[in-house]
């Protein structure tokens, strides 16, 4: 990764494996960097991206803007142009309240139809999604996805903003796990914003449907 001015190289090798992690350190607060990927193909071929971008998060001070989307998962085309309408307003952030793809366990419904529905954006802009009904709880979810831990649920700050990412289909009751780290997080919480992102069941004439929810407190 490199800063728009030049300065800050960095270049990062990972052995032979199917899926790749890579933390960048020493980067500047709300920075442009520029980026690139190359790797060996099983025949020995270099295949390599585009020169990609990305900015860092803000200081508490900066202002920023984020994006909430949900349910992506069907309709590729549909999910495409929505993603392609929220790059053109160049966010410094994605929030996803679950449902990223129709069924977590089929490999080919991440590559086929979530990750190249949502370029260039999620390649440019910071995503950070929380699982949803969908996902099945899927390995596929937490091979793609580097989320803080204990990831099925997280916390995360973004400027003068903290995310509550929730599981909704995980126990929320009195005296669960997620409700313990979620009463424990906000307590710790000093953010000017906080914001509780999840998808829930909600019953209606006798019946349960899906609801995205995106909550400021």
């Amino acid at each position: 990764a490199w800063h728009e001015t030049g300065c800050c190289k960095q270049t990062i090798k990972s052995s032979k494996k199917t899926l790749h992690h890579f933390r960048l350190d020493r980067l500047e607060t709300n920075q442009k960097y520029f980026y690139f990927v190359r790797a060996d193909d099983s025949l020995g071929n270099i295949i390599e991206s585009e020169h990609l971008s990305f900015r860092t998060a803000p200081n508490v001070n900066d202002s920023f803007t984020f994006i909430a989307i949900g349910d992506t998962q069907s309709q590729a085309e549909v999910v495409k142009r929505i993603s392609d309408l929220a790059f053109m307003h160049r966010p410094n952030l994605i929030i996803h309240a679950g449902d990223l793809v129709t069924t977590g366990t089929d490999k080919t419904h991440w590559t086929g139809h979530f990750f190249p529905a949502m370029q260039p954006l999620i390649s440019r802009v910071p995503f950070m999604p929380v699982l949803g009904n969908h996902e099945q709880d899927a390995q596929h979810y937490y091979d793609y996805m580097d989320l803080p831990q204990p990831e099925m649920y997280y916390s995360f700050i973004f400027g003068n903003a903290e995310f509550f990412m929730i599981d909704g289909n995980r126990k929320l009751g009195e005296g669960s796990k997620q409700l313990k780290w979620l009463e424990g997080a906000l307590s710790k919480s000093r953010a000017t914003w906080k914001f509780a992102v999840l998808k829930s069941k909600k019953q209606l004439n006798g019946k349960y449907c899906l609801n995205s929810h995106f909550q400021i407190g």
